[in-house]
């Protein structure tokens, strides 16, 4: 998998269609194969992952949720 600089692909989500495609890159390279793979299962060394944090509110939150979203 390699980027491309300046495609832009316009899509409809709720159709999954592609409306439109456009190059807006001009003259810029496209990067060798090589080492360009960034998915974390093609990675060669394994990153070193955060360990677990446990946060407690003993007297409970002190913050209140209402209609669902609004934190006050």
């Amino acid at each position: 998998m390699r980027p491309i600089e300046g495609l832009i692909v316009l899509l409809d989500m709720d159709t999954k269609e592609v409306l439109e495609i456009s190059e807006q890159g001009r003259n810029i390279p496209i990067p060798k194969a090589a080492n360009t793979d960034n998915r974390y299962l093609a990675q060669q060394q394994k990153l070193n992952l955060v360990n677990p944090i446990s946060i407690e509110q003993p007297k409970g939150p002190s913050f209140v949720v209402e209609d669902e979203h609004m934190v006050k």
